[in-house]
């Protein structure tokens, strides 16, 4: 029988030389410590919905560097990590309005025609090397946004991100549909070579119609999604699998029975860690014990890092780090197994600020009117591993 403990992984210990400095023209407190990065292990950190609104669009569009100046309060911690992930929550789609339909292209980075906010996203191709030079190292592609410039939205979305180098997960292009759903990254720490292994998949696509089989989705494919858990788990070649659903009831704490039931079926199926997307609030982490005696961690919902929605729940997220070392029992020498687990895990608060000089995901705790954002984040998640401002 499985057993559940909550938050029984260690917090890594904080070093003097981890030191960051927020930049930006304002903020209060500047130094913030983040885990260190020890040659033994791999420090992964892990961010929220990237949710461009027409607000953040049209501040980006504005700026001569884009969507880079909404990160720039935030990349050192992002590029602290040695690979960083993100759930990039809207296509990223050239001259496609919302019924996929391909016009001129326009005159502005934010036109409220092809690229455009909520109901149906649609942002700037450019997002992509903005989240690249912030620090992110791979992004999710499959939510109930993927198809909201339909079938041709993912394709230039997919070429958008390849021709950034970005790594993705959960989409295919129609060209390319047997396509695995998973991607691959690479570290390279302390001598040694370690690839891990992302899958995302979404609960739905806002009711519209995947024609070509584009997406993978999380609970209509469920058996095929925990068998490809199970099929990069047990290569030799793979060292980790993280699962990333986009799932749950949007602005909710609490997960739900169904976001409970497979996040832990993910993990008997081989996962490494759960990295949960898409109710745009935090939910809680979770740490849970295998039948075979794996450890495994599940962050049901890191909520939005980045959005235009206003209220305080909305606004407050965190970059989650977690440490991964090889696995007890995994064999070591020339050639072995390098299989990873979860030791320990720590996070950042964050806030979306908006201020004259336009919006900013920062580390929450460098402003005042940020304070709010670390009152509310104790609420849900533990103080134990919280990485706070000097």
């Amino acid at each position: 029988m499985a057993t559940l403990a909550v938050l029984a992984l260690s917090v890594p210990s904080v070093g003097a030389a981890d030191l960051i400095t927020v930049s930006g023209k304002k903020p209060q407190m500047t130094k913030i410590k983040l885990p260190p990065k020890k040659s033994g292990t791999i420090l992964l950190a892990a961010v929220g919905d990237v949710l461009m609104h027409n607000t953040l669009q049209r501040d980006a569009a504005g700026k001569p560097e884009g969507f880079s100046s909404q990160f720039s309060r935030i990349a050192a911690a992002l590029s602290h990590a040695d690979v960083t992930f993100a759930n990039l929550e809207v296509p990223i789609a050239a001259n496609l309005i919302n019924t996929g339909k391909e016009v001129a292209v326009p005159k502005s980075r934010y036109d409220g025609r092809v690229f455009t906010g909520y109901p149906q996203f649609n942002a700037h191709p450019s997002l992509a090397m903005a989240l690249k030079k912030a620090g992110v190292d791979v992004v999710q592609t499959a939510n109930n946004h993927s198809l909201d410039r339909r079938w041709r939205g993912i394709d230039r979305s997919i070429e958008a991100l390849k021709a950034a180098k970005m790594p993705f997960t959960g989409t295919r292009h129609t060209k390319d549909l047997t396509a695995p759903w998973y991607t691959i990254t690479r570290v390279s720490k302390g001598g040694q070579n370690y690839k891990i292994a992302w899958l995302a998949c979404t609960y739905g696509t806002n009711e519209i119609v995947d024609h070509y089989g584009q997406v993978l989705f999380c609970f209509k494919q469920q058996k095929e999604v925990l068998a490809t858990i199970a099929a990069l788990a047990k290569r030799r070649d793979i060292h980790a699998v993280m699962f990333t659903p986009h799932w749950g009831r949007e602005y909710r704490h609490a997960p739900t029975p169904r976001q409970k039931k497979l996040g832990r079926l993910a993990l008997e199926a081989g996962a490494t860690a759960v990295i949960g997307t898409h109710p745009h609030v935090l939910q809680p982490f979770e740490n849970y014990t295998s039948a075979d005696g794996r450890k495994g961690f599940i962050a049901y919902s890191l909520g939005n890092f980045i959005s235009g929605q206003g209220s305080l729940a909305r606004r407050s997220s965190v970059v989650l780090y977690l440490v991964l070392g090889r696995a007890k029992g995994a064999a070591t020498g020339r050639g072995m197994s390098k299989k990873l687990a979860v030791k320990g895990y720590s996070y950042l608060p964050t806030h979306v600020v908006r201020t004259t000089d336009g919006f900013f995901v920062q580390p929450a705790g460098t402003s005042k009117n940020s304070l709010a954002s670390i009152a509310h984040i104790q609420k849900i998640l533990p103080k134990e591993g919280m990485l706070m401002p000097r």
